[in-house]
């Protein structure tokens, strides 16, 4: 425990700049009901995640009352994350309020405004995982650098605790996509802070994904539902089992 909270080191091997997870953990994203926060907790989920006033228009998108509710229902061994975007005080304000153990960066967000994010959050023990924009037009207009491996170590210099490559932005929030495998590894292949992937992964495909990738963290959405923000503890079970080489 760190503080009374669960810690988020995770374990891993460093090389020539990689970072490296052995079984990645799992983040289960756009939970919008108490009995699917249950049943993450209780089937050894490591990370439960909520999309809360999010500026555009997704299906999973919360309140700032009802994300209040469900994390109250998170259990004290699994860690919780927001997803958001938009204006960094606004962020900064929903973060503290909610006090979630990650802040998940999803939309315009600037190389500064992360910045300055870590910054203030850290007295909070709150980590802040930032979205690497897969458009080198998008990564200038926020970092000032199309280039990926240069956007990534820029955000490790500044210390956020992970990066997100995930297929899912700000122009199809809501549709998402295939993960790009490319992608994914370019950014593992340079960041010294743990990587999260995301984009299409579910029980058929992601002991490809992972032995291809090698993660930190598999964030999962739509691959575990049977609508959107309907959880489906069927599908789960099969991903957890794959990830966990367990038998049916």
């Amino acid at each position: 425990l760190d503080g009374g909270r669960p810690c988020l080191l995770l374990p891993y091997t460093l090389h020539s700049g990689e970072y490296r997870q052995m079984t990645p953990q799992l983040k289960i994203c756009g939970l919008m009901r108490d009995r699917d926060v249950e049943l993450c907790c209780s089937m050894g989920v490591d990370i439960c995640g909520f999309v809360t006033e999010y500026p555009l228009d997704v299906p999973w998108n919360l309140s700032k009352e009802d994300c209040r509710y469900l994390l109250a229902g998170v259990a004290p061994s699994t860690k919780s994350c927001i997803v958001t975007g938009g204006a960094p005080e606004q962020i900064l304000a929903l973060t503290l309020d909610l006090r979630p153990d990650l802040v998940q960066l999803h939309f315009h967000e600037t190389l500064a405004d992360t910045a300055a994010l870590v910054q203030a959050l850290a007295p909070y023990e709150i980590r802040v995982i930032k979205t690497i924009p897969t458009s080198p037009d998008e990564r200038r207009g926020q970092f000032g650098a199309g280039s990926l491996e240069d956007c990534v170590r820029a955000l490790c210099g500044i210390g956020v605790y992970g990066v997100l490559a995930d297929s899912r932005g700000p122009d199809n929030a809501a549709q998402g996509g295939a993960l790009d495998l490319g992608f994914s590894q370019r950014v593992c292949a340079v960041s010294t802070c743990p990587v999260a992937i995301g984009g299409g992964i579910t029980a058929d495909n992601c002991r490809t994904i992972v032995e291809a990738v090698r993660p930190a963290i598999l964030d999962v959405m739509t691959g575990v539902e049977d609508a959107p923000g309907r959880k489906s503890g069927e599908k789960l079970a099969a991903l957890l089992g794959v990830l966990h080489d367990r038998q049916p």
